[in-house]
C-alpha cells in the first residue's frame, strides 16, 4: 500500500522565537551604540594623539609661505626698500635613503654639478640625519643659482632618481641704493622686525601675514598640496624725494670732509604742507649691512669690543640726529623773538637800534656776530644782518613773562609728531627760572 507524503507549509514564527531575535537585535544596536561613543570619545581626547600616529607613517609636508614685506618708495615712485625672494635648500634624507638608497648617488651628483657641493660631505651628512625630514643645508639662493637644478628635477625622463632636495623659499629685505636715507628708512632684523626709521614706525602696515602650505608627499616627491596664500604687506610711499636727498647727502659728505664738524644734519622741507622731502646726519651706514663698523673702527678695537660695547656703539650710528638730539637752534629763532615782539606789542615796527659789536648783560660782554658791529639797525635790518644786539635788547623789553609765554605758543619744547621713532622734544626756560643772560 503505498503512502502519501504531505508539503510543508512555511515555518511560523512562535512568540518564544520572536522575542529571541528580538533580544538579539537590541543586543547588536546597544552593542553599535556603544562602540560609536567610545569612537566619539577616542576622536575627542585622543584624536590628536593617533593623528600624530598616523602622520608619523607618512611623509606629511606642512610648510609655511612667507608673505612679501611691503616696498617703501620715494614720492615720484622710487624704490627705496624692497623685499626679494630668496630660497632655502632642504635635503630630506628619509627619501634620498629610501628604496635601497637608489636616489642617494644620482642626486649628490646633481647638487655637485649644480652647486659645487662636496658628495663626500653630503653624503655623511645624509646618513648621519637617515631618520629626518627636514635638513636646512644652504641659505639664501637666488632663482638664478637653483634654476638649473630645478630643470633637472623636472626632467624626470633623463633624471628621473633626482629625490629628497626642494627649496624652501622666503624674502630678504634690500635697499636698492645702500646708505641713502638710512636715517630716515631704518632696516629690518630677522622675522621681519623693523628697527629705527620708516621700517619701525610703519612694521605692521609693510608686514603681511605668512600663507601654508600642507598635503601627503610620497615617496617620489609628488604633493597633493592644500595651499592658504599668504597676504603680502602694504606698500608705504613716503614724502621723502629720492632727487633731493641724494644732493643732501653729497654736501653733507662735503662739509664733513672739508669743516671736520662736530656734528651736522640738514632737513628740507616743504613749508606749505611740513612734508619732509630730505632729511639726513652726518653718520651713515649701509643698510644692506646695517652692524658692520669697519668703517668707523679698526678691526682690532672692534675684536677688544664687548657686545655690550658693539651694541651702544651702533645704535649711536643707527640714531637719527635730526629727531633724536637737542641742541640749540641759534640764528633760526631770531624771527620768533621779532614775531613773540610784534604780537604782543612790544614792538611797532619802526624801532632803531644801534650794534657796536656786543652788548654787555649781566656782567657778561655777549659778542654779535660782526665784532666790529653793524651801527644803526631797523628791526629789518636786525633780521636781514641776524644781528645778536639787535635780538637781545628785543628780548629784553619783552621781558621773562611773554618770551616765555610765546616760546610755548610756538610749540617749542614739544614734539613735532613727526612719523619717525626716537624724536626727542625740546628745552625750554620756565619763566620762573629763566634769568638775564638767558
Amino acid at each position: 500500500m503505498k503512502k502519501t507524503r504531505r508539503k510543508k507549509g512555511p515555518v511560523k514564527f512562535t512568540r518564544g522565537m520572536t522575542n529571541r531575535l528580538l533580544f538579539i537585535f537590541s543586543i547588536v544596536v546597544i552593542g553599535l551604540v556603544v562602540l560609536c561613543g567610545r569612537l566619539v570619545y577616542i576622536y575627542k581626547n585622543q584624536g590628536g594623539d593617533y593623528n600624530i600616529k598616523v602622520l608619523e607613517q607618512q611623509n606629511y609636508s606642512n610648510k609655511t609661505i612667507p608673505y612679501k614685506r611691503g616696498d617703501i618708495l620715494d614720492r615720484n615712485g622710487v624704490v627705496l626698500a624692497t623685499s626679494i625672494k630668496v630660497y632655502n635648500l632642504i635635503l630630506d634624507p628619509k627619501i634620498m635613503l629610501s628604496d635601497d638608497s637608489k636616489y642617494l648617488e644620482p642626486t649628490l651628483e646633481a647638487l655637485n654639478t649644480c652647486f659645487g657641493y662636496d658628495s663626500n660631505e653630503v653624503r655623511q651628512l645624509v646618513n648621519e640625519n637617515a631618520t629626518r625630514s627636514y635638513y636646512v643645508y644652504d641659505k639664501k639662493l637666488t632663482y638664478e643659482q637653483i634654476e638649473v637644478f630645478l630643470d633637472m628635477q623636472k626632467d624626470t625622463d633623463t633624471y628621473p632618481n633626482i629625490q629628497g632636495v626642494w627649496f624652501e623659499s622666503e624674502y630678504e629685505r634690500k635697499y636698492p641704493f645702500n646708505s641713502l636715507a638710512c636715517n630716515v628708512l631704518g632696516f629690518t632684523s630677522s622675522g621681519n622686525v623693523g628697527v629705527w626709521g620708516i621700517e619701525e614706525y610703519y612694521s605692521s602696515y609693510l608686514n603681511g601675514v605668512d600663507g601654508r602650505e600642507y598635503g601627503y608627499v610620497n615617496n617620489n616627491n609628488v604633493m597633493e598640496a592644500v595651499k592658504k596664500p599668504a597676504e603680502n604687506g602694504n606698500n608705504i610711499v613716503s614724502t621723502i624725494d629720492f632727487n633731493v636727498q641724494t644732493i643732501v647727502e653729497k654736501w653733507i659728505t662735503y662739509y664733513t670732509d672739508y669743516y671736520k664738524p662736530e656734528n651736522l644734519g640738514v632737513v628740507i622741507m616743504d613749508p606749505r604742507n611740513g612734508e619732509i622731502l630730505a632729511m639726513a646726519g652726518m653718520n651713515s651706514y649701509d643698510l644692506n649691512n646695517p652692524r658692520d663698523l669697519n668703517g668707523y673702527y679698526s678691526e682690532e678695537d672692534i675684536a677688544n669690543m664687548t657686545d655690550e660695547d658693539k651694541l651702544t656703539e651702533l645704535n649711536q650710528l643707527w640714531r637719527n640726529f635730526c629727531v633724536s638730539d637737542i641742541y640749540e637752534p641759534g640764528s633760526t629763532a631770531k624771527p620768533f623773538t621779532v614775531a613773540a615782539g610784534l604780537e604782543c606789542g612790544t614792538l611797532s615796527g619802526g624801532e632803531v637800534y644801534h650794534c657796536g659789536g656786543s652788548l654787555n648783560v649781566g656782567g657778561w660782554n655777549i659778542s654779535c656776530h660782526k665784532r666790529q658791529g653793524h651801527g644803526p639797525q631797523t628791526l629789518s635790518d636786525g633780521i636781514a644782518n641776524s644781528c645778536n644786539v639787535v635780538l637781545m635788547e628785543l628780548a629784553a623789553k619783552m621781558g621773562a613773562n611773554s618770551f616765555c609765554r610765546y616760546q610755548n605758543i610756538f610749540n617749542f619744547g614739544q614734539k613735532t609728531g613727526i612719523d619717525l621713532l626716537g624724536e626727542s622734544k625740546g628745552i625750554i626756560f620756565d619763566v620762573n627760572k629763566i634769568g638775564n643772560v638767558e
